[in-house]
């Protein structure tokens, strides 16, 4: 039968059976969604290690076969990342518990009573239209929303800890993909069909790109975050700036948990010496983490990975929606795979077909002015 001319019934199948298929797929990748998650993770920090071992890789070691040199490096690397973190754990948790045995409860309570004497002046202080708009400060709501950010802190550790096997993974498969990457990426195409194997290698490469480029994006925000915070704690004059200073910069690498967890460990060191000065940090820690978490990432992210900025925050929000902390992670170079696909499978062939199928000498017949504007459509698209 001539496909042009099937039944209105064999077409109604056809799509029934593609929107079960997608249903599908949707429902498993939903089901797989954490375990999706932690594979990503895996990735990105393989693709941040693995050029250490390939820097060990060019010290060739004559007696070592290549591939066991390699998983030697890879155990050097790996060794080192996991002393690092675990000795720089113990180099921050020092202070912030000589510091906690220091506090107490009656300066605690006068520093609260203090803070909302101070809230207080700042409103009667206010011209009259502002008073309006902001409302009267109510100490009772003041202090509800000091317990929910209490709460919410006690929700991410209790969630954190009841995903401590996924944590634990995250490090063996980025070993495991460090290792032999170049096996597991031929294993993978081996399931490609030949002819469509090196359009494969090329998103392989370019996921491998993406990876990379957000590290990059990443690795600045820390630092942004940790100058920001040591200029700002020297200017206080707060004990272990330095040392409070990496820990914002370190931790801000895990989005939402990891500037809580430095916000609190910074407020309970300020606590134990000047309670009103810790609140007032917190509110300007609050602040600045929004600012940066909903302004300054999406413009660089955005922009090393040619994504607007808008789109990014957007992408941002529904993987948190959707998939949690962990999605939120991954949501730019997720994005930016996605826009690279979208692109090259559907827009790029597009526009090849609408030239292919358009007259001859439609060139001719378009001026000057609106074939430019054409070609800037495209490259804005692409």
């Amino acid at each position: 039968m001539n496909p042009r001319f099937e039944s209105p019934a064999n077409n109604m199948l056809k799509w029934a059976l593609r929107i079960a298929a997608g249903a599908l797929v949707a429902y498993i990748l939903w089901r797989t969604r954490e375990i999706i998650v932690t594979v990503l993770i895996a990735a990105v920090l393989a693709a941040a290690l693995e050029p250490l071992v390939d820097l060990l890789m060019r010290w060739r070691i004559p007696l070592l076969h290549p591939k066991t040199q390699r998983v030697a490096a890879s155990v050097v690397v790996f060794v080192a990342f996991l002393a690092l973190c675990v000795f720089g754990a113990a180099w921050l948790a020092a202070p912030v518990g000589e510091e906690f045995r220091k506090l107490n409860p009656e300066a605690l309570r006068q520093a609260f009573t203090g803070f909302a004497e101070d809230i207080q002046k700042v409103y009667d202080e206010m011209p009259p239209l502002f008073r309006q708009l902001v409302g009267r400060p109510d100490q009772t709501a003041l202090a509800e929303a000091l317990g929910r950010a209490a709460e919410t802190v006690v929700r991410q550790v209790t969630f954190w800890l009841s995903h401590l096997l996924e944590i634990f993974l995250i490090p063996v498969l980025a070993f495991y993909f460090v290792v032999d990457s170049g096996s597991l990426k031929k294993y993978v195409l081996s399931f490609v069909r030949p002819v469509h194997r090196r359009e494969a290698m090329r998103l392989v490469r370019d996921a491998g790109r993406v990876f990379r480029v957000y590290i990059v994006g990443q690795i600045i925000l820390c630092l942004i975050a940790g100058v920001v915070m040591g200029l700002l704690l020297a200017y206080w004059k707060v004990k272990y700036a330095v040392t409070l200073a990496v820990l914002a910069g370190v931790t801000r690498a895990v989005p939402i948990v990891g500037p809580i967890f430095s916000g609190a460990v910074i407020f309970v060191i300020i606590l134990a010496s000047d309670p009103r000065l810790a609140l007032t940090v917190l509110v300007i820690f609050s602040v600045l983490h929004f600012v940066e978490s909903k302004m300054i990432m999406p413009l660089l992210l955005g922009d090393l990975m040619e994504l607007h900025p808008a789109v990014l925050l957007i992408c941002i929000l529904a993987a948190y929606e959707f998939f949690g902390i962990l999605g939120m992670f991954l949501a730019a170079p997720v994005a930016a795979m996605t826009r690279t696909l979208i692109t090259r499978y559907y827009l790029q062939r597009r526009d090849s077909q609408a030239g292919e199928g358009g007259p001859p000498g439609g060139r001719a017949e378009i001026g000057e002015g609106e074939e430019s504007a054409v070609h800037g459509a495209s490259a804005a698209l692409a």
